[in-house]
């Protein structure tokens, strides 16, 4: 995920894109819903990086202790950032205008390439 989706961002970049769908399996699970980190990141639209060259790459240690600490450190966003995009890599427009909201109120913040963004349904 890290390398498919993050791999030239810095190690906040990296941590937050790993802790959004961390995100995302809680809050669905905690629905009730049947999920996982391979069904969020493997879903059509999800991660324009997933199946591209990069996830196919041996993993970077780096990358390797990163996710080891964005799982199991110390939370670097909140809990309710459930979505971001990447304006220079997104493929569909349509979602980063859904994502931030009309006036930008779901909008979190900005770490290197991707804009972090709350679900309306965890404020």
């Amino acid at each position: 995920l890290i390398q498919a989706e993050s791999l030239n961002e810095s190690e906040l970049g990296k941590i937050a894109i790993v802790q959004t769908i961390q995100n995302r399996v809680k809050y669905n699970t905690s629905r009730g819903r049947n999920t996982s980190f391979y069904w969020e990141i493997s879903r059509p639209g999800q991660i324009d990086g997933y199946g591209k060259k990069n996830w196919y790459r041996k993993l970077k240690r780096e990358n390797v202790k990163i996710a080891y600490v964005a799982l199991y450190g110390e939370r670097k966003i909140p809990k309710s950032v459930y979505f971001w995009h990447n304006e220079c890599t997104s493929t569909d427009r349509s979602h980063v205008q859904w994502a931030e909201g009309k006036n930008g109120e779901y909008v979190w913040l900005r770490i290197d390439n991707h804009t972090f963004c709350h679900t309306k349904y965890l404020l």
